[in-house]
């Protein structure tokens, strides 16, 4: 009986694998070009909703083995993507179209002109309004930050300031290799970021492309090498970037759009402090208020009292987190409203932003309003009209000052025993002229040699 069940078992075994080699075949055949009949080499073949494929050699030929009822997938970059059911065919040839969207892509070049990318002889990168609107900020370079391959862009500490926009690679011994910025094909200033100041107190003022509302871009392309900005001269010899701006929508009625875009920063990391020793020279503390600086080379901090900065005596115990204490969240609140009307031979694009955009750094704020009104009319078949109009204006309290003179340069100093919220306001007592400054200055740290010297914000 037990031979019998076996015999019947390896039967049935036999069976069934006969009839899963029944059903797979190898399939040949030939992949050319429909537009010269050229073999195609690199097609990758695929069994569709499988793993099993194969590509085309040299000759553009493949061999693979499938069922019969499977459906072969053709792709390769740059031409149509094509589905071939075998049907029990064993030789299937076929011919690949080009993918002419993808071979076709134009984009924006100098003077507002469009090409095809696939005939220009330099690098372009180009980023639509979503890209660079998906997280507004006031600086428009700040949003290009990690999308285009080799730009460079150093921000500047605090709101308003400006930023530098490098392509990497490109060098100069005048020291301004900064791509030009060029908006709808008209080059413009962008002198504010090269303003510093001094090596002690430097500011950068912007200008330029921070002067761009980030609503109105419809695009931003990047030309890189001195082959792409020909027709700019030598100001484009470090690239270009050229931003083009919306226009109303042809035939489309009236439109209204509103956009708000919210977002929240805070500092990312600090500098490790030790909390060990306090405010002092030589481990000891000061011994009066003449003298008393903003070192800390004290001895250690045990709960002592000791001799304030404010003429009292105060428990002489670490304050770890003073640094921290002093930086604030920045909110930074952008909101569009953009009305256009289009008809068959004219668009008008009415936008109007409004930004408040507040600083890490306590009292540093940007409000800013900016008007745009475009309008674009065809006065014939082969002449068009295009006028644009803007209007932009800015608030700026207490801009950053970078450097050893910058706040941040009394803020990461300061002592270890210090509590920020004592620095907020000054104390009269201890000036020669209590009325040098007003009482709602808030002081940062106390320094100085024979005599006490306040650096407050909003200096």
């Amino acid at each position: 009986m037990g031979k019998k069940l076996l015999f019947l078992l390896g039967l049935m075994f036999f069976s069934f694998n006969q009839n899963v080699i029944a059903q797979e075949q190898t399939v040949t055949g030939t992949v050319t070009d429909s537009e010269n009949g050229m073999p195609l080499p690199g097609v990758t073949v695929l069994e569709k909703g499988t793993s099993n494929g194969t590509s085309t050699d040299f000759d553009g030929n493949y061999s693979l083995e499938v069922a019969d009822d499977a459906t072969l997938v053709f792709s390769m970059v740059g031409f149509m993507t094509q589905e071939v059911p075998v049907n029990g065919q064993t030789t299937i040839n076929l011919e690949l179209s080009p993918d002419t969207e993808a071979l076709d892509e134009v984009v924006v070049t100098s003077l507002g002109l469009t090409r095809e990318k696939k005939s220009l002889g330099y690098a372009v990168t180009e980023l639509d309004s979503e890209e660079v609107n998906t997280v507004k900020d006031y600086n428009v370079a700040n949003s290009l930050v990690g999308k285009v391959a080799g730009l460079v862009v150093n921000q500047a500490s605090g709101v308003g300031s400006g930023s530098r926009i490098t392509i990497r690679g490109n060098n100069t011994l005048t020291g301004n290799n900064q791509a030009l910025i060029v908006v709808d094909g008209i080059p413009i200033d962008a002198s504010g970021n090269e303003s510093g100041g001094s090596i002690f107190n430097s500011t950068v003022t912007g200008g330029g492309i921070t002067d761009i509302n980030p609503a109105d871009i419809e695009s931003v392309s990047v030309l890189k090498g001195p082959n792409a900005a020909a027709l700019y001269g030598s100001r484009a010899a470090s690239g270009v970037i050229l931003i083009t701006t919306k226009k109303g929508t042809r035939g489309a009625g009236l439109g209204i759009s509103v956009n708000s875009n919210v977002s929240i920063e805070e500092t990312m990391f600090l500098p490790d402090y030790q909390n060990q020793y306090g405010q002092g020279v030589n481990g000891a503390v000061y011994a009066d208020l003449e003298n008393f600086g903003s070192s800390s080379w004290g001895p250690l901090l045990d709960g002592s009292q000791q001799l304030y900065y404010t003429g009292e005596e105060r428990a002489y115990t670490a304050q770890p987190n003073n640094v921290e204490d002093f930086f604030e969240n920045g909110i930074r609140s952008i909101n569009t409203i953009s009305m256009d009307q289009g008809g068959e031979n004219h668009s008008v694009r009415f936008s109007y932003t409004n930004n408040q955009t507040t600083s890490v750094i306590p009292n540093s704020e940007l409000h800013s309003h900016n008007f745009n009104l475009r309008g674009v009319i065809d006065l014939s078949d082969k002449l068009t009209l295009d006028s644009k109009a803007t209007y932009f204006t800015q608030e700026l309290e207490n801009r950053v000052n970078v450097g050893t003179e910058g706040v941040l340069a009394y803020v990461y100093t300061m002592p270890r025993n210090v509590a920020i919220d004592d620095l907020k306001r000054y104390k009269p007592s201890l000036w020669p002229n209590p009325e040098m400054f007003p009482d709602e200055y808030g002081a940062i740290s106390y320094a100085g040699q024979n005599k006490s010297i306040v650096t407050h914000t909003g200096c």
